[in-house]
């Protein structure tokens, strides 16, 4: 099979006025560098095969061509193993290669905006990696990013309405593409100046700046039983993910300025949860349903401010109720965050601008607390 994409990627620029010094309002507008219009063709051919070559053996491979317009060819390719000697028990393993092209805008978006540095409002501009202030800071042309994933597995029956599985993985990727460190600092300063930036005092760019490793685990249990008319469904997972930086590259420009620092690092490492624990409920019984979720999401590392904050585990539940008025008609309600959980509060608030920051920006949880809902679904 093939497959033909395009995109497009395109913005417009604002009138002087918009991005002069602090710009209209206070919030700078689009300067002359932002404008683009840039294009790319994309096609691909894969190809999928599956043979059993014994009973309960399962093999599989697909391999997968793609050529850019603007990154050439890339072939990657998956091997697939499912083995299943008895009715309780069944193994699974996977082998692939992964390749994804620099997006559009990761390659040309251009933007400044006014954020909070260190407790201080500034203007920090994200230029294009192509773009000469860009270039002057340590930015390269954008490399694809490729990766090799391998994942293993088990399923067991113990007995009927039971099943119980265990997946481990691993996943490395290389020249992995991040948003560089804010960099500031005199050198910084004066690449501005002699570019003409007067809107923008601190700068970032997107880079090829690591490589990394992703592995982790999932354990889960999925139990279904009927009693009469009634159907019970109960399924319980745990998930743990840690991921590491195998290799940071230097800054070959400035030297004393890091691609990614402290928090851009953990943006990519430990900015998210590496725990996740989830439990679901459901009863069917005619036409109504009943449901109840709880996900507790573990602790994470980021730095909101100046330091490095640890915020504690948090457990949301959900509930919801729906019922069935006819094949073309549902009506349900339901409560979500029904214990109104929020993350820890930042401790540098009062150094964030106007104190405003109140909950951290990572993380996996939101912080709009409990909320009420009723929805209506009519199918066509």
């Amino acid at each position: 099979m093939w497959s033909i994409a395009t995109r497009r990627s395109s913005c417009a620029g604002g009138g002087p006025g918009s991005y002069v010094g602090a710009g209209a309002q206070g919030f700078p507008g689009y300067n002359p560098p932002i404008p683009v219009d840039e294009s790319r063709h994309a096609l691909s051919v894969y190809a999928d095969l599956e043979l059993s070559p014994i009973q309960g053996l399962n093999l599989g491979a697909a391999v997968r061509h793609e050529r850019y317009s603007d990154f050439g060819d890339a072939t990657t390719g998956k091997l697939s193993f499912f083995y299943k000697p008895a009715e309780v028990i069944a193994f699974r393993a996977t082998v692939s290669t992964g390749f994804r092209a620099p997006s559009l805008q990761q390659q040309y978006f251009s933007t400044v905006t006014s954020q909070s540095s260190g407790g201080v409002l500034v203007n920090i501009g994200t230029f294009a990696v192509s773009d000469p202030v860009a270039v002057a800071l340590g930015a390269a042309p954008l490399r694809e990013e490729r990766s090799r994933n391998l994942s293993g597995g088990l399923v067991l029956k113990p007995f009927k309405g039971l099943v119980l599985s265990a997946d481990v993985f691993h996943i490395e990727i290389d020249d992995r593409i991040a948003l560089s460190e804010t960099l500031s600092g005199p050198a910084v300063t004066a690449i501005l100046k002699a570019a003409g930036i007067t809107n923008a005092s601190q700068a970032r760019f997107f880079t090829n700046a690591l490589d990394t490793t992703t592995k982790g685990f999932e354990i889960t249990a999925d139990w279904t039983q009927r009693f009469g008319g009634i159907r019970a469904n109960v399924t319980a997972s745990y998930a743990h993910v840690e991921t590491k930086v195998d290799r940071l590259a230097v800054n070959r420009v400035i030297p004393s300025l890091p691609l990614l620092g402290g928090p851009a690092l953990q943006l990519l490492t430990v900015a998210q949860p590496e725990e996740k624990l989830t439990l679901a409920a459901r009863i069917d019984a005619g036409d109504f349903r009943l449901g109840a979720d709880l996900v507790r999401f573990g602790a994470f590392t980021t730095t909101s401010v100046l330091t490095p904050q640890t915020y504690g585990a948090v457990t949301s539940i959900d509930l919801t109720a729906e019922l069935k008025v006819d094949e073309r008609f549902r009506f349900g309600i339901g409560i979500l965050n029904m214990t109104d959980a929020y993350p820890d509060k930042t401790a540098e608030r009062g150094l964030t601008q106007g104190g405003g920051l109140l909950y951290p920006e990572a993380g996996a949880i939101g912080t709009n607390g409990r909320e009420f809902f009723a929805r209506a679904t009519l199918i066509f």
